[in-house]
């Protein structure tokens, strides 16, 4: 059996114990996790408010601030996101502590993003 075979395998596997587990939406979670961290690496800067939330769907929460879980380390990202000129910060929570935000500024174009967690 080849490599690409084994890796579909296990994935099959991994999926079945945790459906037999009663995880099935950890599974669901982690594939739309994916797709979503995926859709939102190829958000591009620019594009308008309504084509954000038609890529990523309605954010949890708007803030006219960036607010991240922790500043620590993160100090880069609020200088960049004080630079970009963005005044309302679109969050999603991907994960426990793990956010992903846009930036919308005055124009609600996206000028900002980043990801963040704990």
């Amino acid at each position: 059996m080849g490599r690409a075979p084994r890796r579909v395998l296990l994935l099959i596997s991994v999926a079945g114990l945790a459906a037999a587990a009663g995880c099935d939406g950890f599974v669901g979670e982690w594939m739309i996790l994916g797709s979503f961290q995926k859709t939102f690496a190829q958000l591009k800067l620019g594009v308008s408010r309504q084509d954000v939330v038609a890529s990523l769907g309605k954010p949890q929460r708007e803030e006219a601030t960036l607010q991240l879980p922790q500043a620590e380390g993160y100090e880069s990202e609020y200088e960049r996101a004080k630079a970009s000129g963005a005044t309302l910060f679109l969050y999603w929570e991907t994960g426990v502590d793990e956010v992903a935000v846009v930036g919308l500024d005055a124009n609600d174009r996206a000028v900002f993003k980043c990801t963040a967690g704990t």
